[in-house]
């Protein structure tokens, strides 16, 4: 899914859009992702990071926080790089109230609240905290989502 040479204890952030990205739109955010890692800092110490358009929708930021802690100013520089990506694309990266699943490699976008009308399906955990979590347990059944209780 990611090719990363980041340790599994790496910190993540997963943002979902509200809808699919482009073929045109993953090569924009791929290339602003890479530019933002490079420069992404903490009080002018570079971060070690890595970050990921994960198809259909998603984008992922991790950060080696081994070597250096991200901070509240590092997060923020990167919340407002998202809302910028979703700004220039009009996506929206902050919409909680839709939910992705899939169901035969087949995706589309549901209400949080209709989420346990598809406990057959897979959704995508995006409260993963690591990079282990997010490879290991990233793609989950419905049934196993911590929103899957929310109505």
């Amino acid at each position: 899914m990611i090719n990363t040479t980041l340790p599994d204890s790496s910190r993540v952030w997963v943002y979902q859009s509200n809808r699919f990205f482009s073929s045109d739109e993953i090569k924009v955010v791929q290339y602003k992702l890479k530019a933002f890692i490079q420069g992404w800092n903490n009080h002018g110490a570079n971060l070690t990071a890595d970050a990921f358009v994960v198809s259909p929708s998603f984008v992922i930021l991790a950060v080696n926080e081994s070597d250096i802690n991200a901070s509240g100013c590092s997060i923020d520089s990167s919340v407002r790089f998202i809302k910028q990506i979703g700004e220039e694309l009009k996506i929206d990266f902050f919409n909680r109230l839709k939910v992705l699943i899939e169901n035969n490699n087949e995706f589309k976008y549901v209400s949080l609240h209709t989420l346990t009308d598809y406990e057959d399906c897979n959704t995508f955990n995006t409260l993963v905290q690591t990079l282990g979590e997010f490879k290991n347990s990233f793609k989950i059944s419905v049934r196993q989502s911590p929103l899957f209780q929310i109505k």
